[in-house]
Parts: structure tokens; sequence; C-alpha cells
């Protein structure tokens, strides 16, 4: 962040005051960092089912991963759900065809 300021602004604001009010808005938008994601569960789970070398199975878990971050209403289920439900969506598609 330090690099898109103007030379004005520099002088005000140093490095340490610009991490600090970046913690600050973390915390008061209650952006957790730490929160594990469904990606590591599904690529867990992909090797689990010895189907880790087709990547047209990684690529469409992957995207329905992805598709759970835009809406809030999947914040209740835990990543390795979320991840079990893409991987065997993506099976049975492609076993389908």
């Amino acid at each position: 962040m330090i690099t898109f300021l103007t030379e004005e602004e520099r002088l005000v604001v140093d490095r340490e005051e610009l991490l600090e009010l970046e913690a600050d808005m973390l915390v008061t938008l209650g952006f957790d960092l730490c929160f594990p994601g469904p990606v590591a569960p599904m690529e867990r789970y992909l090797r689990l089912l010895k189907i880790d070398h087709l990547p047209i199975l990684r690529r469409m878990s992957f995207q329905i991963c992805k598709f759970t971050y835009n809406d809030s209403s999947f914040l209740k289920y835990p990543p390795s759900e979320i991840a079990a439900s893409a991987v065997l969506i993506c099976l049975n598609i492609f076993r389908r065809d």
C-alpha cells in the first residue's frame, strides 16, 4: 500500500501507521484471514479417491468451491462438507457424461 501513496501522503503516513490502519479495518469488518476454505479439503478428497490426475474434475470442483464464496448462506457449512459436495457433484457429472 505504501507504493500507492503520493509523496504528500508518504510524509503524513508511515509504514507502521498504515499497517495498524489495515489491521483495524480487518478487525472492524470482521475479516478472519485464518478461515479455512474448502479448496484444501477438496484437493485431499480428490487424492483419496485417486482421481486427482483428472484435471477436469479438479477444475470443476474448484469452480464449485469458489462459487460458495459468493453467497453468505454457505458460511453455515464446514469447508470439508462444501469440498466433499463439490467433489461428489463433479464426479457424478463426469461419470454421467
